[in-house]
């Protein structure tokens, strides 16, 4: 069964105003709209990896195992998303908290795992939904099947990619594939996961393209140097969409000994990354794993994930892959 990231934080990095809802099983004992849950400052986020048989961190289900050793259990664990809280910043941005149990103890929530964008500390988070039986999507950075990789031996879908397989990169020359690994994702209704659609010609001469909301590619021009950028902020291109008909995907990545840009459908685009910041985050073990796949990153010249979402901010459009191309602006 595949490996999922989760990112997670235990009780000892919160303070919420309801202490006593916490351990309940169904949730049942939170007050909607009152309620408020406060991340330290200094709060310590962590990475938990979850072997599971499917794409979802849900309740109930004894297929979901702890990858490696965390919290005070041992790899093999089961762990379960027994329940869900909607937290609202002050700005009214929402993010999505999984109460994690483990071993079987309904009654004890660990800490909150969460997808994607952390929830801000420093401030309360009031609590405006809860559900039970929940399931929480893990948070994918892929390609899908058809994707054409350029290797050794020309173009080849990525679904037929294979380990040791020699595969063309910008910096490195031919470098053999070390992991090809897969997950495969439904959606019942709107869902932050869905893939994104890249129209052919929308970055320079590629070809089209889907891909994960979180994939990043590779954009150039004169005054930004290269910008690692994620597709969900390519979507104020013309033509460039969420796929929300897609009621299901598989979603791909590839891993090599280091970061690396590699050329899919025409188009330069990044192999499954931890950078240093992301790596800061995570329990030991799993850094450890992530090193034996690609190795420790190294410094780059491109910017780096924190200038990408500065960048993105600014709404500028992205440039096409192009030396002397320029940024034009969009919006």
């Amino acid at each position: 069964m595949p490996d999922y990231d989760l990112n997670f934080f235990d009780l000892s990095q919160m303070h919420t105003s309801n202490w006593g809802a916490v351990h309940s099983p169904d949730g049942g004992s939170w007050n909607v709209g009152t309620d408020t849950i406060y991340l330290y400052p200094w709060a310590i986020i962590d990475t938990v990896s979850v072997t599971d048989d499917d794409g979802s961190f849900a309740d109930d289900d004894f297929t979901q195992s702890l990858t490696y050793d965390f919290f005070p259990f041992w790899a093999g664990t089961n762990v379960q998303n027994e329940y869900m809280l909607t937290v609202e910043d002050a700005l009214g941005n929402q993010y999505q908290l999984a109460g994690v149990t483990a071993d079987h103890n309904n009654f004890y929530v660990e800490g909150f795992a969460f997808v994607g964008a952390a929830p801000p500390t420093g401030e309360n988070l009031l609590i405006v939904g809860v559900q039970d039986s929940a399931s929480m999507s893990y948070s994918p950075a892929c390609f899908t099947p058809g994707a054409m990789v350029r290797t050794e031996r020309g173009e080849v879908p990525v679904e037929h990619l294979r380990e040791s397989e020699m595969v063309w990169t910008l910096d490195h020359g031919a470098q053999p594939l070390r992991m090809v690994a897969g997950r495969h994702l439904r959606f019942s209704a709107p869902h932050p996961h869905k893939p994104i659609l890249i129209p052919a010609g929308t970055i320079g001469s590629g070809g089209r393209l889907v891909v994960s909301p979180q994939h990043r590619l590779l954009l150039r021009c004169d005054r930004r140097g290269e910008v690692l950028v994620p597709a969900k902020s390519l979507l104020a291109l013309r033509g460039v969409r969420v796929m929300q008909g897609k009621r299901a995907v598989q979603y791909l990545h590839l891993a090599f000994e280091r970061h690396e840009i590699i050329m899919v459908d025409g188009v330069l685009t990044e192999s499954l990354h931890a950078g240093p910041m992301a790596l800061r985050g995570l329990a030991p073990a799993a850094q450890q794993r992530l090193r034996r796949i690609i190795g420790a990153p190294g410094a780059s010249a491109r910017a780096t994930d924190a200038d990408c979402a500065r960048w993105s901010r600014t709404r500028s459009a992205p440039c096409r892959q192009g030396v002397a191309d320029t940024c034009p602006r969009v919006g």
